[in-house]
């Protein structure tokens, strides 16, 4: 299931922090990180996030999250967190609170995604449809 929701309007203009698991979505054949990495811009674009973007490549995403924890960096809430990556099931009472703190998740995953999964964001796209992404 996939929830293409147009951003509140409260995370319109926010910071997006993109956590990209590579190992969990990899780079396909033919592809280069700076094509990707515009292709997840128009992405955010086409539903209205419009606020700067900076992102972070890693395998276990999940892990480093846990460990340096979703907010110490520069973007306090209201911001947005898209993760692209397949699934920890351990991490969704951190995503919960993090959500109380004012974080908006949005999920780029690989197909047949878990039902947690796609509840815990606001929006999801399939992984394949990124990449597919045309400014035309």
């Amino acid at each position: 299931m996939v929830k293409n929701k147009v951003a509140e309007a409260i995370y319109e203009e926010a910071a997006t922090l993109v956590w990209w698991d590579i190992d969990d979505c990899p780079i396909p054949k033919g592809y280069s990180p700076e094509g990707i990495v515009e292709k997840i811009r128009l992405a955010l674009n086409k539903l209205n996030y419009r606020g700067s973007e900076r992102g972070e490549v890693r395998s276990n995403i999940f892990g480093d999250v846990l460990r340096r924890g979703l907010y110490n960096d520069d973007n306090p809430p209201p911001a947005n967190r898209m993760f692209i990556c397949r699934e920890d099931e351990n991490y969704l009472n951190m995503l919960d609170q993090e959500r109380k703190m004012g974080y908006n998740f949005l999920v780029a995953h690989p197909e047949h995604p878990s039902d947690w999964l796609v509840a815990s964001a606001k929006t999801t796209w399939l992984w394949k449809s990124i990449l597919e992404e045309s400014d035309v």
